[in-house]
């Protein structure tokens, strides 16, 4: 089957991380940024005025070499001059020692600033024909000293000389060469500071469109978890019902098919495993939906474990058929378990008028009523719907508001000893009192069991129950055991058995004038559990009962598996007793056997006639309960019957 791309329902999970994961980059790349540029144009401008400074100083070098020299020169031409003049020729000479120091200390700093340079070869040129000249200077002085002032000046202009212009040819080219050398390298400056400068502009181009790409993706991750379910990554109502009316827009609305699903009994995985497991157990459910759709079809979750799904025209029973009996494994804290998982669904066939609305609400009617227990868990909407609805809801507030205001009242039916025709219990049965009138249980029970609040008027029963019963003993009145009815719901609780003890010891009473009857039905849904809540009960001297026994398909089974004390036997088997049917006594009389075999006690129900009764004592079944005794009595008439606890039917 070729399904929908556009549910792959895990295609962006945790879409909150990633909008703070582009962020955070984003951030990141713009101080990298911003410190690359800051790093960059330090390191350029750092190396400019390294290379200025030093070329500016081998210029600045060579520059007072070349003065100091021409200075020095013309001191010793005036010491030349001055032949004769001691003093003045003492004066130039310590002028001529101060300006041959300062040569040699500024070609020191040159040689120091040059050593290992491509200028290195130049200050050794430099240096021999300093050298060279200073050497003929003492020369100079004795020809002046001695008065041979032409050889003095001779010697001058035509050895010194030499050395004095090769030294300024040197120091001439070296000039020209570091003027080169400092404008190559303030060209190479403005090519690195041009570079730098384009590198930022590129940088920073980088950086807006980083900023707009993940402004951009954001936009798309908000839209995302606007229609996005967060908790199963499926659509959501807001997604779905905006594809509906775009449906309804260009008419093809009516080409599908609704459902509104959910798994049903939900809430029992939800208590006994806890609300993670139920959440994975939600988030598979959602991929086995999307696994079947193919394109153009949609679905959302609609809360809690209701998802809403178009199917398109044809494709609804290969639908209904794809969700029965599927096995989910999902992750638990012990490791992995796999459950088998029913649905509910309602479904309404859309109309070409129908609005999205429309098909909204018809489904949700739809499964309103799959959610009874009477009825399939496939519902198709039909127009009466609404006023049924209406009636169960108006049913079920007012209900709700009787169990508030203690409308409810109990009502006693005996069950009687067939042998001594002395009672020897009872059954606890809910009457409703709304506005002076006793409305029927097969109205409102149906009602409560649908909307799950069936355990709130258990619980209402009971209490009441646990109360008569410390009155009556109080009052001196030896009561008889009361077996009061509880849904199987209760059996999806783990603290039922914590809280029938509870009110159990509230009231101080003795465990054993109470009876916990459930029906045969609550042993399909979850056996286990309720082998375990009987053997709770047994274990703290409660008794219990079954309810309704043989109207299942493993009644048989159910009395070798579970534990119980009372097997109630269902008024259907006894119904043609009167009409002769020989086969059908018989197989009540085995049936009786068998469970008293099994060391059961075993109750028949809806006893109306002498005949019944007669022929249940003949087959040693020694308790009946019925119209032939007694109809269900008020709290008064019971207390009653138990201050005269034996009947005669002579009277009757």
């Amino acid at each position: 089957m070729k399904t929908n791309n556009r549910y792959r329902i895990n295609n962006i999970k945790n879409p909150s991380f990633r909008i703070i994961l582009m962020t955070f980059a984003t951030m990141l790349a713009a101080i990298g940024g911003l410190l690359f540029l800051g790093i960059s144009q330090s390191m350029v401008s750092e190396k400019s005025t390294e290379i200025t400074h030093y070329e500016t100083a081998n210029k600045e070098y060579i520059s007072k070499i070349s003065q100091d020299m021409s200075q020095h020169q013309a001191v010793i031409f005036q010491y030349i001059v001055n032949a004769g003049d001691s003093v003045r020729q003492a004066d130039l000479k310590q002028m001529a020692e101060q300006y041959h120091k300062s040569v040699y200390g500024y070609l020191n700093d040159f040689h120091k600033n040059t050593t290992g340079t491509e200028y290195e070869p130049h200050y050794h040129s430099i240096f021999k024909e300093i050298n060279g000249y200073f050497s003929c200077i003492d020369d100079v002085y004795y020809f002046a000293e001695t008065g041979d002032i032409q050889t003095a000046n001779y010697y001058m202009e035509k050895t010194i000389s030499n050395n004095i212009e090769k030294l300024n040819s040197e120091i001439n080219n070296l000039d020209t060469i570091i003027a080169d050398d400092l404008e190559s390298s303030e060209s190479s400056m403005d090519l690195l500071i041009e570079i730098a400068e384009s590198s930022a502009l590129g940088l920073i181009l980088i950086i807006i469109l980083l900023s707009v790409f993940t402004l951009l993706y954001c936009f798309r991750i908000s839209d995302y978890m606007m229609n996005k379910d967060p908790l199963t990554y499926a659509d959501n109502y807001h997604k779905i019902k905006k594809d509906c009316r775009k449906f309804e827009s260009r008419g093809v609305l009516s080409d599908y098919t609704g459902f509104f699903c959910n798994i049903k009994d939900f809430k029992y995985y939800n208590q006994n495993y806890g609300s993670k497991v139920g959440d994975r157990l939600l988030a598979e459910y959602a991929k086995l939906i999307a696994e079947f759709l193919i394109k153009d079809e949609r679905f959302a979750r609609n809360g809690g474990d209701n998802f809403i799904v178009l199917i398109k025209n044809g494709r609804e029973n290969d639908f209904i058929s794809y969700l029965s009996g599927k096995e989910l494994t999902v992750k638990t804290d012990s490791g992995q378990k796999t459950f088998s998982v029913e649905s509910r669904c309602g479904i309404c066939k859309i109309k070409k008028d129908d609005t999205a609305s429309d098909v909204f609400n018809a489904c949700n009617m739809a499964l309103t009523i799959a959610r009874l227990n009477s009825t399939p868990d496939i519902v198709w909407y039909k127009k009466e719907m609404m006023s049924d609805i209406s009636k169960k809801k108006e049913i079920l507030n007012q209900c709700m508001e009787g169990l508030r205001n203690n409308e409810f009242l109990v009502y006693y039916q005996p069950k009687v000893n067939i042998d001594s025709s002395s009672l020897c219990g009872c059954e606890a049965l809910v009457r409703w009192l709304h506005d002076g009138k006793l409305i029927s249980p097969g109205i409102f029970i149906p009602v409560l069991e649908s909307e799950d609040k069936i355990n709130e008027l258990d619980f209402y029963v009971f209490r009441k129950v646990c109360s008569d019963i410390s009155e009556w003993v109080k009052k001196g009145i030896t009561p008889v055991r009361v077996s009061s009815n509880f849904s199987k719901n209760h059996l999806k609780d783990k603290d039922f058995s914590d809280k029938i003890l509870q009110i159990i010891n509230e009231f101080s009473i003795d465990p054993k004038y109470i009876e916990v009857e459930l029906t045969e039905s609550s042993a399909y849904d979850d056996f286990n559990a309720l082998t375990e809540f009987v053997n709770d009960m047994k274990s703290n001297g409660i008794y219990t009962s079954m309810d309704d026994f043989g109207t299942g398909y493993s009644s048989l089974s159910l009395l070798k598996d579970l534990n119980v004390d009372v097997i109630k036997i269902d008024k259907s088997f006894i119904d043609d007793i009167d009409n002769g049917y020989t086969d059908h006594e018989k197989m009540v009389e085995n049936v009786v056997h068998m469970i008293q075999d099994l060391h059961r006690n075993v109750i028949c129900e809806g006893v109306e006639t002498r005949n019944q009764a007669s022929f249940l004592k003949s087959i040693n079944c020694n308790m009946a309960q019925g119209y032939l005794y007694d109809k269900p009595l008020s709290h008064d008439d019971f207390e009653k019957r138990l201050e005269s606890p034996v009947y005669n039917l002579n009277e009757k």
